[in-house]
């Protein structure tokens, strides 16, 4: 709700404290970039690719679900730390099973594996992909990635918190200044799942002025 009100015509309520880490500018910016491509829009591509796979062989629905994230095996212009701990791992992720058709188990299967090559190595440790974003503070095209794949289908958030639980896990025994970077990571990734939250009441998108007492949708 703070992040909703932020700019407002209200205003964000002075009384309310920020519940991140982040500056009011950063929540903006997410709140902004996130609107750019819509609320709607990124449930609806979730439902096609869900609906679609229900026809498809297993081969069909990774190469499917690449393009659903934005990339493509092919791709160029991602990074070489992508290509290798998620194009490349996927392409090759039980490959006996490729002409087999698409089933539930598989999809949440597939789907917890993307999860853990974002997020994890084999060793329960920050993937490369993870440290390189936190390096560079890029956490929202990354977090964007993980949101994508949570809205397939709502089981798959319960992998995700599982993954963030060992990430959570692993930073405990550093100093706050240490893993300041991560810490910034979960207040993006909290605030891009509650925008998302199917539990939340108000759209984003569709929100023209909150006053005091509620909202407009």
């Amino acid at each position: 709700m703070y992040t909703a009100r932020i700019d407002s015509k209200s205003g964000a309520n002075p009384q309310r404290q920020n519940p991140t880490n982040l500056g009011d500018g950063v929540l903006l910016l997410i709140k902004r970039v996130l609107n750019k491509q819509g609320n709607d829009n990124y449930r609806k591509a979730a439902r096609n690719l869900y609906d679609y796979s229900q026809n498809i062989t297993f081969v069909e629905f990774k190469s499917r679900l690449l393009a659903y994230l934005g990339i493509s095996q092919d791709d160029l212009e991602i990074s070489e730390v992508f290509r290798s701990t998620v194009v490349q791992k996927l392409k090759h992720f039980q490959e006996h099973r490729d002409d087999e058709l698409m089933t539930l188990s598989l999809l949440y299967v597939t789907c917890n594996r993307v999860l853990q090559y974002l997020l994890l190595s084999e060793r329960r440790k920050p993937s490369e992909f993870l440290q390189l974003s936190l390096e560079y503070d890029n956490f929202l095209n990354p977090i964007i990635l993980l949101l994508k794949i949570v809205l397939i289908q709502p089981h798959i958030r319960f992998y995700l918190e599982g993954y963030v639980a060992d990430l959570i896990k692993f930073y405990s025994v550093y100093e706050e200044t240490e893993c300041q970077a991560f810490i910034n990571f979960l207040d993006v990734l909290n605030v891009t799942l509650a925008i998302f939250d199917e539990d939340t009441d108000y759209s984003l998108i569709k929100m023209k002025n909150i006053g005091s007492s509620g909202f407009e949708g």
